[in-house]
């Protein structure tokens, strides 16, 4: 296998987002990768919207930097994402794209359009056939199956059961319908160590499978149910829930 040419642009302040625009349209230039894309091509732009009130997350003006760009070269952009198991802004495609429309991705700002992949609830999806070790087929959101191309945009953000996480996240676990994000979770089930439990409640209200229960003496969690998210582990304040990657 030949070595990858990787394009670096540096920028100092990252909140300077003229900054960070300018950088991108240059390396976007100077690798011309936008060639590979044909005329007439429909391109989803695969990136993450952001939570709410959160920050983590490329900005739109950079990535109408792409739009513009693609579109240049007669290809079709438009900039998507897919639901989430938790509970919050990004459980549907309502709340979804307000939520997106709030950060700054609007089809106006951006010059396309905005969509959620798997549809309003999860259930625009494909199976696509895999006959891997763990799993002999994944569930993909449906614009995903189809299309030829694709562009990924993903910013490096930490997460607590992988480290670091980018572009394989973003591709991986981010085409994925609800169903198959359930089923990439299920393989471990977190446990609540009974001694460091305050009982605040807050891994029952976050868990999306209700499969947490308080009991007369402990909280506790139902494997059957769980699907392994992990939201319960980000939740916990008191580092009561621990993941077994034995």
């Amino acid at each position: 296998m030949g070595s990858s040419v990787v394009f670096f642009r540096p920028v100092v302040d990252s909140r300077d987002i003229t900054a960070v625009q300018y950088q991108f349209r240059q390396l976007l230039k100077k690798s011309d990768i936008c060639r590979v894309f044909r005329r007439g091509d429909f391109v989803p732009i695969k990136m993450h919207f952001g939570e709410k009130g959160n920050t983590g997350y490329v900005r739109a003006p950079v990535v109408k930097s792409l739009v513009d760009r693609l579109k240049s070269f007669g290809a079709k952009p438009f900039v998507t994402d897919t639901n989430v198991l938790y509970p919050g802004a990004r459980t549907n495609a309502v709340d979804h794209l307000s939520l997106a429309e709030e950060h700054g991705f609007s089809a106006a700002a951006l010059g396309c359009p905005v969509l959620i992949a798997d549809g309003l609830f999860g259930e625009n999806a494909q199976e696509v056939p895999l006959s891997l070790k763990h799993f002999q087929s994944a569930s993909i959101a449906r614009p995903f199956t189809g299309l030829e191309s694709l562009a990924s945009i993903a910013h490096v953000t930490g997460h607590v059961l992988t480290g670091f996480a980018a572009t394989l996240k973003n591709l991986g676990m981010g085409m994925a319908s609800r169903a198959g994000k359930y089923r990439q979770h299920a393989g471990i089930a977190p446990q609540i160590i009974a001694a460091r439990c305050t009982r605040c409640g807050r891994c029952l209200q976050i868990c999306p499978a209700a499969a947490i229960r308080e009991q007369e003496d402990a909280v506790r969690i139902d494997t059957a149910r769980c699907a392994g998210c992990a939201a319960c582990v980000v939740a916990c304040g008191a580092a009561a829930v621990r993941l077994d990657f034995s």
